[in-house]
């Protein structure tokens, strides 16, 4: 089991605007510029980036409604991805995309696994 296992997911009716993403993933930008030589150095994202892209619900813009997840398209993902590749921290905006990519094609196995 993973922190993204215990993480719960959206509650329906809940779901932040795309606008709203954009916004926070912008909110989180200078912190993680903070912190950019030493995700660089340590070859590690910092634990406070981790929890910080947790706590703004990054990991759910790809996963579906049914599995906990906001169900947006590529490309809201893709303005994130943007907004967050402006800190000058490669390496955890691409975690973040990636994480919630895998959280979308986990989700499909998931409804396949289900349906048997």
């Amino acid at each position: 089991m993973s922190v993204t296992d215990l993480r719960p997911g959206a509650e329906p009716g809940n779901i932040p605007t795309a606008d709203e993403l954009v916004a926070r993933a912008r909110a989180l930008a200078p912190k993680l510029r903070e912190r950019a030589v030493r995700a660089e150095r340590d070859r590690n994202i910092p634990q406070e980036s981790v929890d910080e892209y947790l706590a703004a619900g990054l990991i759910h813009i790809l996963q579906p409604k049914r599995w906990g997840g906001y169900e947006y398209d590529h490309e809201v993902a893709f303005n994130i991805a943007l907004e967050l590749g402006k800190s000058t921290c490669g390496s955890s905006q691409g975690k973040v995309t990636a994480l919630s990519g895998m959280r979308k094609e986990r989700s499909f196995l998931n409804k396949k696994s289900l349906s048997r």
